[in-house]
């Protein structure tokens, strides 16, 4: 398989789960029931992302499966986590993604000024967002590892930064 058809790939799924989880989490309430649902999504997305991203996490030499929350942050790829990002940020956080024109309001772009931000352009402004997510509109990826956060709201930083 060629390394564009894995990004299409990466990015339809992102996509759709990103549109998934921000449905269940804005109607997760007080209802018990649609909460555990909520959690059972998220544990299944783990479960996905140790598959299709087996090198995000450490790998016991005794058992090949992969096991939960034994995260290498060196193996931490802040550029393979930024692809579920670019389907409406862009490859380059300008905010022209290739869902960009779907959606209202629009991405942020990453170069824009700090008052723009609504949580702030900072390390911490970042994490926040990534977190709890902005509504409406973003989505909150708090199914993530911290050290996954970390690193994802870093890598948002340099695109921001880069001229």
């Amino acid at each position: 398989m060629k390394s564009y058809e894995i990004f299409i790939r990466i990015l339809k799924i992102s996509l759709f789960l990103g549109l998934v989880f921000g449905i269940f989490t804005s109607c997760a309430s007080d209802d018990s029931a649609l909460k555990d649902e909520v959690a059972q999504l998220r544990k299944e997305l783990r479960e996905f992302r140790q598959v299709f991203f087996p090198s995000l996490e450490d790998q016991n030499e005794q058992n090949p499966k992969v096991t939960q929350n034994k995260v290498n942050i060196n193996k931490i790829d802040a550029e393979e986590l930024y692809l579920t990002c670019a389907s409406c940020h862009g490859d380059k956080g300008d905010g022209n993604g290739p869902a960009a024109p779907n959606l209202n309001p629009k991405p942020r772009n990453f170069k824009s000024p700090a008052e723009k931000w609504k949580n702030g352009k900072s390390y911490k402004g970042i994490i926040k967002t990534l977190k709890e997510g902005i509504y409406p509109g973003m989505a909150k990826y708090d199914y993530m590892l911290d050290e996954e956060i970390n690193a994802l709201a870093k890598y948002v930083l340099k695109l921001g930064n880069q001229k």
